[in-house]
């Protein structure tokens, strides 16, 4: 499958707002886009309600929406729209079509959707966009909504694949070993295990390398980006080295190791 990320999000650079209720004391609307996923915000009730993005005078691209897992949304009936306008007529706003496209299968989806389940969704926006007002329309939520994290950004295939008879993946368990006076080892596991892989990047080319530097300064360290991984497994990641490691190599090409890993 193909490797995909999106690591930028437009919400953070734009004034983001709540249309029909508010949002609970301690649980700021702002923590959709602090990339902390676990991190909620509540709304203060069920009632029919959006979540409004500005821009501003200067739209970016955005394909790419993502709906970040542990959310209560289950059952609702939501709708992403864009406007050039931005006022509350629904006669304003536009739906786009929606689908996902990996190794060259599309798979369409609906818009507007009956979400299933609390996990992950991403979807493309087929029709690639730079529209100053997006919105996501929560209808007929069994509960108040939780939500953890939204992106809009730009779905990035990496113009280098990895070279998969070098790259791994497995599952990172986060855990202490201790031994008592005895010698008898005794082991402490912290939060659920986290799948982790490392790929190589084993002939990137000049312009190649402008997506992955690109990358690299939008990630500072510290930022959690969505990635679809070679096994078509969508998560929130981090990349676990501390430096970046790109290598000079023959016909003035670069290579790297990079390893990701999942963020709950």
């Amino acid at each position: 499958m193909t490797v995909q990320i999106g690591y930028a999000n437009i919400l953070e650079s734009s004034t983001v707002t709540q249309v029909g209720a508010s949002a609970v004391t301690g649980f700021p609307l702002y923590r959709i886009y602090d990339r902390i996923p676990q991190r909620m915000f509540v709304s203060s009730t069920n009632a029919t309600q959006k979540i409004k993005v500005d821009q501003g005078g200067s739209p970016v691209t955005t394909n790419l929406f993502v709906l970040g897992p542990g959310h209560n949304l289950s059952g609702a009936t939501l709708t992403l729209q864009w406007s050039t306008i931005g006022d509350d007529v629904e006669g304003s706003w536009s739906t786009p079509t929606l689908s996902w496209t990996d190794n060259g299968a599309t798979t369409p989806m609906d818009n507007p959707w009956t979400q299933s389940g609390s996990g992950i969704l991403a979807a493309q926006i087929e029709t690639v966009a730079a529209k100053r007002y997006w919105r996501l329309k929560i209808v007929s939520a069994p509960s108040a909504p939780s939500i953890g994290e939204i992106f809009l950004s730009t779905l990035v295939v990496l113009p280098t694949q990895p070279a998969y008879d070098s790259s791994s993946h497995g599952v990172r368990t986060v855990r202490n070993r201790v031994e008592s006076i005895s010698g008898s080892p005794h082991f402490f596991t912290r939060g659920s295990s986290l799948r982790q892989v490392t790929y190589a990047f084993n002939q990137i080319s000049d312009s190649g390398l402008t997506s992955f530097t690109a990358w690299d300064t939008a990630w500072n360290g510290q930022k959690p980006f969505f990635l679809n991984d070679h096994l078509a497994r969508q998560y929130f990641a981090e990349r676990i080295e501390d430096v970046s490691n790109f290598r000079s190599v023959e016909y003035n090409n670069t290579s790297s190791s990079i390893t990701m890993q999942e963020v709950l």
